[in-house]
């Protein structure tokens, strides 16, 4: 495993946090520049089909190189989790959980580098929007009811996102690539912790050429600890929650991996959780986090 991280320390912290916030409010600014049109993916797979929130087709933004070159980058879109059903439901009429509220166009950062050093902004760019509330983790089959909120149902169809898109991308040209970079920010950045060992595998498995791949999550890495009143109701607690409710799994519908499962057996949803997880991370890692 390889593993890095820049944290900010010391009598300049305060500025380095501010060129932090800058550089990730670039790459949002970027992402957000609206230069190539949503395209909807295809529900023609029954139950596995992907889906929002509400059920809505998923979709994504595929930036393809203008200058034919072989580096990918695949962008997680951050935005949170929803605690509950309630909360999922709401959230799944705006554009976190329903494509019918996505951009109709969007940017994508390059996050390859150059042989200078600095971004190259040639690259072949997929920007992943956020619409199932779980970091594209969870599946269930079936609509999932909202208590309180008669006929309401709710789509959890994170992971089948996520391999919908690595789809797209292979029949897009990620067959022939030679570098990918894996990237996100805040809850795209546990995405990126979570899923870059399952795209860097589905990759490979098409194209054992690709040789250079890493994963940049950037302020994904939140810290497990209480609340500052010590109550019940705390981010572990909205983990656990979130790992039941959207049944996230170590199998080929799951979105965790199997050797973080051995090793917190009857607490699997620690598997979820940055802090506890990225020792069974495979794809070398370089992490943004203040």
């Amino acid at each position: 495993l390889k593993l890095q991280f820049l944290y900010l320390i010391g009598p300049d912290a305060a500025l380095q946090h501010y060129t932090l916030q800058m550089a990730v409010v670039a790459l949002v600014a970027a992402a957000a520049a609206g230069n190539t049109p949503l395209q909807l993916l295809p529900q023609e797979s029954g139950d596995e089909s992907p889906a929002c929130l509400d059920g809505s087709p998923y979709g994504l933004y595929f930036v393809p190189s203008l200058t034919k070159s072989t580096k990918w980058t695949i962008f997680f879109e951050g935005g949170g989790w929803c605690l509950d059903e309630v909360d999922c439901y709401n959230r799944s009429k705006t554009r976190l959980g329903s494509s019918k509220h996505f951009n109709a166009r969007l940017g994508c950062p390059c996050m390859n580098v150059n042989e200078h050093g600095g971004i190259d902004t040639h690259c072949n760019c997929l920007y992943l929007p956020y619409g199932d509330g779980a970091s594209f983790s969870g599946y269930r089959a079936k609509p999932w009811p909202v208590p309180g909120v008669p006929g309401a149902e709710l789509y959890f169809r994170g992971i089948k996102n996520l391999d919908a898109a690595v789809e797209f991308a292979l029949k897009h040209g990620m067959d022939r690539a030679t570098e990918l970079v894996v990237s996100g920010s805040s809850a795209g950045g546990l995405s990126t912790f979570l899923h870059t060992d399952r795209i860097v595998a589905q990759a490979r498995a098409r194209n054992p050429a690709l040789e250079k791949v890493v994963s940049v999550p950037v302020d994904g890495f939140f810290l497990d600890h209480d609340n500052y009143n010590h109550g019940a109701y705390n981010y572990t607690a909205w983990m656990k929650y979130i790992y039941h409710m959207q049944n996230l799994t170590f199998g080929a519908d799951g979105g965790l991996t199997a050797a973080c499962q051995q090793a917190y057996p009857g607490d699997e949803h620690y598997c979820f959780m940055s802090p506890h997880m990225p020792q069974f991370v495979q794809t070398p890692l370089f992490a943004f986090n203040s």
